[in-house]
């Protein structure tokens, strides 16, 4: 009998401390919850509340009365938040700290649900599956991490998405839509024809020739063994998107073997030194012995360069002689649509009245230094026959200006005045010698002087020296900016191989900001029915899902896009937030 009831006390006992600690870590539990919502609603009043608040309602969004809302989980706060686009750049960010703690708090408010057996779509597919819902085709599949893990197929439904992951889906669907639908319009299509290359290292410089109407290409390589390209001038994509490129080109030489020209694109580099990375976008093959138009299709991004790298093992190193790749001009064109309007509203908008205005491409003007798109000019203390002052405005240095030697030698000073008469502001000049030659009369130091009337120039506001090893573009950049009439470049010390007093420059120019106005075609829906609206986003949820969908289902969806129809009055915009 005392034995049951020792064990029975022992029962109790355990049974009153196990109930005593659930409540204890209950109650803990509790507590950090409230503490993370108290935490959370602060950092909001402090960053979101401002503009999202009952009174504000910016973008007709009430975040103060809508977390009050019960069964409002948060989900478009948690993406903006993610993603970084609110609050918008322009505004105070909360700490990263901050953002997590937000983050965390949206997590929990998320509705707990049990996950059904699903196929998980890997970053391939999601691309290739909104290439075709929207009807263009981006390859952004490197903008999200490869998640596989140790997973044999990255389509493995035990794959759990992390931050970094969802946030890289969210980045590529903005993109895609903002691609196919840009909110600003399409930018004007334009056409470049250059048959002008950038410099480069001497070694590499040798290699070409200019040849009848454009340049003759041997094979030659980097000393590390790296295919070398050679970048062409004068033509720098403006936005991203899809350019169609043509060379006129033919072989030259009595081989039987074609000509190969490796196209590619990538951040320009002078020397093998200083490598880049490059993408190859296509190759031609050269077998034709008179000039023939070559076309292929890249998509480029602003910064990047074209380059050519033409392999034969008959032109290895040529330096003269008819053989090589001879390329009179590249056409470039683009940005590309393929039709107009482009396919992607005829898919998405079918049926509806569209308004837009004709859209044809424009040739851009022949190449401008950044001094003659000021309205600049130049003027010099002496020239050569032949070496005048243009040469260094003519974008190449391997043509140069040189003071005069003969026949009789120009006395110092050598200098070069820079002309600015609408007083744009100036924050340097752009210095490059001239490739090739001896080097004689190659500058060595220099002083920089400023004047409103070309006769009182005072004291230098800079002394220096420039690299005389180098052919790359060396920056002289300005203690500050100026917006003086006139700047003067004085040569004090300069290569001289026979005692001569003599200078020589193969390219300068100014450093300044030029407007880069891009000029867009716009296309707008006719329709203003709130019935229209939810049509189109039903047949592209229908596609999207592969089902049916019910008037329920779409609710979130239609209301996403009437809201923003009714505040932009923008049917596009609308049906884009819809999509998304």
């Amino acid at each position: 009998m005392n034995l049951f009831l020792t064990l029975r006390n022992r029962v109790i006992i355990y049974l009153i401390t196990i109930s005593g600690l659930s409540v204890s870590f209950l109650s803990d539990s509790q507590s950090k919850v409230k503490l993370l919502e108290q935490e959370s609603i602060e950092i909001l009043e402090q960053y979101c509340f401002d503009c999202h608040d009952e009174e504000t309602k910016k973008g007709n969004f009430d975040l103060s009365n809508l977390l009050d809302e019960e069964g409002h989980d948060g989900s478009l706060i948690f993406e903006n938040l993610i993603t970084g686009r609110m609050p918008p750049a322009d505004k105070k960010q909360p700490s990263l700290t901050q953002r997590k703690t937000l983050l965390d708090w949206f997590s929990k408010r998320q509705n707990s649900t049990t996950i059904n057996s699903y196929q998980r779509i890997n970053r391939n597919e999601f691309v290739h599956s909104l290439n075709d819902l929207l009807g263009v085709k981006l390859d952004l599949t490197g903008n999200i991490p490869e998640d596989r893990g140790t997973h044999d197929f990255d389509s493995d439904r035990k794959i759990l998405l992390t931050k970094e992951m969802l946030s890289s889906y969210f980045s590529v669907a903005d993109e895609m839509l903002e691609f196919a639908l840009p909110e600003k319009g399409f930018p004007q299509e334009r056409i470049w024809i250059t048959n002008k290359i950038k410099d480069s290292h001497d070694t590499y410089n040798i290699y070409t020739r200019n040849y009848q109407e454009g340049i003759l290409f041997s094979w030659t390589r980097a000393n590390n063994g790296n295919n070398y390209s050679f970048f062409y001038d004068n033509f720098d994509p403006p936005v991203k998107g899809w350019y169609e490129l043509t060379f006129d080109a033919r072989k030259l030489g009595n081989f039987e073997e074609d000509i190969s020209i490796l196209v590619f694109s990538g951040k320009y580099y002078f020397a093998d030194d200083r490598p880049q990375p490059q993408r190859l976008l296509d190759v031609i093959s050269l077998s034709n012995r008179e000039v023939k138009s070559h076309t292929i299709r890249a998509f480029l991004h602003p910064g990047e360069n074209v380059s050519v790298h033409c392999y034969s093992k008959h032109t290895f190193r040529k330096k003269k002689g008819d053989q090589g790749a001879y390329i009179k001009q590249l056409k470039a064109k683009g940005p590309l649509v393929d039709n107009w309007p482009p396919k992607t509203y005829q898919k998405l908008f079918k049926g509806l009245d569209m308004n837009f205005t004709s859209r044809k491409p424009i040739e851009t003007s022949t190449f401008q230094t950044k001094l003659k798109a000021i309205g600049g000019s130049l003027s010099v203390s002496s020239h050569q026959v032949g070496m005048e002052k243009e040469n260094m405005q003519d974008g190449s240095n391997r043509t140069f200006w040189h003071s005069q030697f003969s026949p009789t030698v120009a006395k110092p000073p050598h200098f070069v005045v820079l002309k600015n008469p609408a007083k744009k502001e100036i924050n340097g000049l752009s210095y490059s010698k001239w490739s090739g030659g001896n080097g004689n009369g190659q500058v060595k130091s220099y002083s920089i002087y400023l004047s409103d009337d070309a006769q009182s120039w005072g004291d230098p506001i800079l002394e220096g020296k420039v690299d005389i090893k180098r052919s790359y573009e060396q920056p002289i950049l300005f203690p500050k900016k100026t917006n003086k009439k006139y700047i003067k470049f004085l040569v004090t010390d300069a290569v001289s191989l026979d005692g001569k007093s003599i200078a020589s420059i193969g390219k300068l120019d100014v450093i300044t900001s030029l407007p880069q106005a891009i000029s867009t075609s716009e296309i707008s829906l006719l329709s203003r029915s709130q019935k229209d609206l939810k049509k189109v986003i039903r047949q592209f949820a229908e596609k999207a899902f592969s089902s049916n969908i019910t008037e329920d289902e779409l609710a979130p969806y239609y209301e996403v896009s009437l809201n923003s129809f009714e505040e932009h009055e923008n049917f596009v915009m609308a049906a884009k937030a819809g999509f998304k």
